[in-house]
């Protein structure tokens, strides 16, 4: 946005933050080469902002889904190495998988094939819908157009469920398996602490 701000330089060795210059203000103005001007640059502002913050969430929230997927995966090879069959803890365990592979594809496809145009009827994915909508914004200083805002409300639509069952799988279902696994003398897996019962 056009305004005065304000820059400052540091650097920071381990803990501690030296400012080295500044702050010193400046002026920001936009250039007057823009074919499709924005007539509202604060609502611009607030739509890469929201957009932003989506972006951030989204891919953390995949790296999370992807981190509790190897989880699952560990609990599964952990469960071989103990004594007997532990059937039911084996099927929950692989649902759990199951449906984190299955939120997985949500976020990406496992393969560039087929392409976007060969894909119909499967659903787009959020990363698809995501880096088209930003791609085209983020090089234009023009308002975001109503694809570009029909993309974000589909995205701000379908993917608050898929975080509210990755978040649900994450702090419950993984940590009773992890439990139950634990109780049965398995091997150490990541994410969990052994029991120590000194």
């Amino acid at each position: 946005m056009p305004g005065k701000y304000k820059v400052s330089l540091s650097i920071t060795v381990r803990d501690t933050v030296k400012q080295l210059a500044g702050p010193v203000e400046f002026n920001a103005v936009s250039l007057n080469n823009t074919t499709l001007p924005a007539t509202d640059k604060a609502a611009v502002a607030e739509f890469q902002k929201k957009v932003t913050e989506l972006t951030r969430v989204m891919r953390g929230t995949d790296q999370y889904a992807e981190d509790l997927l190897k989880r699952s995966y560990a609990l599964q090879a952990a469960l071989n190495a103990v004594p007997g069959s532990n059937a039911e803890l084996r099927a929950r365990i692989s649902k759990v998988s199951k449906q984190l592979e299955d939120i997985k594809l949500k976020f990406n496809n496992n393969s560039n094939r087929p392409s976007d145009e060969e894909n119909p009827p499967a659903p787009v994915t959020f990363y698809n819908r995501l880096s088209k909508m930003t791609y085209a914004h983020w090089s234009s200083t023009g308002a975001p157009t109503q694809m570009q805002l029909d993309a974000y409300s589909i995205l701000m639509a379908e993917f608050p469920p898929v975080y509210d069952q990755i978040k649900r799988i994450g702090e419950t279902d993984i940590k009773e398996l992890e439990k139950e696994v634990e109780k049965l003398g398995a091997p150490p897996t990541p994410g969990r602490l052994p029991a120590w019962n000194k």
